[in-house]
Parts: structure tokens; C-alpha cells; sequence
């Protein structure tokens, strides 16, 4: 999913249990990829300096949602178990979701990238 510059994404909102989520915005040809439980990191801004959080993938909504300004379709996202969260986060601040798909070595990933 492409989305111009300046277009919120994700956005950090209060928990049941007090705790802090990520809510985030999932594309509709990017789901198959993603799943519960695995690993995500959430990117902030914290007094000039970018912050790494690592979290989990909690809940992914089953449904198709339309964005009616737009109109693509996304999936609704949440991310929690979020280390340190209490630290750094505040509702309703912007941040990055970047969900961990899978791992390999840098080479691999060159290789993949020159076609060879």
C-alpha cells in the first residue's frame, strides 16, 4: 500500500489494562504476510532522537475496511506488549509500525535485489 507523504498510519491509543497499543493501518495486498504474535517494531520521535520500540502483532480486524476519501481498502492493526511503552508513548502520538516478515543475511537480500 503506497500512501502520500504526511498520511497517518498509525497512532498510539490506551489499552484495556492500562497498558499502551499501536493502532495501525494494514494494506489490503499486505495481510496474507502478517500475523498474530509475531514481532513488530514501532518508530517515534522522542525530544529530536527516533526510538525503536519492539512490540507484538495482537490483533489484525477480518474484514475489509474503505477508507471513503480515498477509497482503499485497509485492515485495522494493533500492536501491543510494547517494551518500554509507558517510557516513551503518549496517546495519541503518530509513530511507524514496521512488522518483522521474516529474516536473511544481508547477502541474500543483495543477491534477491540484483536478481542473481
Amino acid at each position: 500500500m503506497f500512501l502520500g507523504s504526511g498520511v497517518q498510519v498509525a497512532k498510539i491509543v490506551i489499552g484495556d489494562k492500562n497498558e499502551f497499543k499501536v493502532e495501525g493501518y494494514l494494506g489490503n495486498g499486505e495481510k496474507s504476510s502478517i500475523k498474530e504474535g509475531q514481532e513488530a517494531r514501532i518508530k517515534i520521535r522522542v525530544d529530536g532522537d527516533v526510538k525503536i520500540l519492539k512490540g507484538e502483532v495482537e490483533y489484525i480486524n477480518k474484514g475489509l475496511r474503505i477508507d471513503e476519501t480515498t477509497r482503499t481498502g485497509y485492515y485495522l492493526v494493533e500492536v501491543g506488549r510494547i517494551r518500554e511503552g509507558n517510557k516513551y508513548l503518549k496517546s495519541g502520538q503518530i509513530c511507524e509500525i514496521n512488522v518483522i516478515v521474516g529474516k536473511r543475511r544481508v547477502m541474500e537480500f543483495l543477491l534477491d535485489k540484483l536478481g542473481l
